[in-house]
């Protein structure tokens, strides 16, 4: 099993490491919305997924973490990302995963190297304008590469859903089912 570690201020009330398909930060995946905030405090910015209207985003900005939710409250994935921003300078550089053969996958991979750590076939691949996801089901962990500008090639951001729950993440058109 493949485990991401974060190191989170303690300020926001996280802890713990990222375990595909299970939690992140000291949140269980089973967790509601109610729980996520009593652990990790006042999100900083709360929206509706562009993408998926059904899906709300919830996101700790100082922690470079998102939580994703159903309308009633269902925790569906959490997001972490590369901090461009200088956002979450205490934590952002820490979150990496561990893959096959302990190979450590962050901010600084690229597509290959998380291929030759979690496989050469993903069980889906998303295409967006500026970035292909690679998403391994099965682990319940996905990849966001970057496709343009100067993080080109670059992991950008790490989703962690339920084992074989991605296509509740993403909405179906994303993957070109009507």
């Amino acid at each position: 099993m493949a485990i991401v570690f974060l190191v989170a201020p303690g300020s926001a009330g996280a802890g713990g490491g990222i375990t595909p398909g299970i939690a992140a930060g000291g949140v269980p995946l089973s967790a509601g919305v109610e729980v996520v905030a009593r652990i990790l405090g006042t999100p900083s910015t709360e929206l509706r997924d562009p993408t998926n209207q059904g899906i709300y985003i919830q996101r700790w900005e100082q922690l470079c973490l998102g939580a994703r939710y159903e309308p009633g409250g269902e925790l569906l994935a959490l997001d972490v990302w590369v901090d461009v921003a200088d956002a979450c300078p205490d934590v952002g550089a820490q979150y990496s995963i561990q893959g096959q053969g302990g190979e450590a996958i962050g901010f600084r991979s690229r597509q290959d190297d998380v291929k030759r750590a979690f496989g050469y076939h993903p069980e889906r691949v998303l295409r967006a304008p500026s970035f292909t996801v690679l998403v391994y089901d099965g682990e319940g962990v996905a990849f966001y590469i970057r496709r343009d500008g100067g993080r080109d090639g670059l992991v950008d951001a790490i989703t962690i859903f339920p084992v074989h729950g991605s296509t509740r993440v993403w909405s179906p058109s994303a993957w070109g089912v009507p």
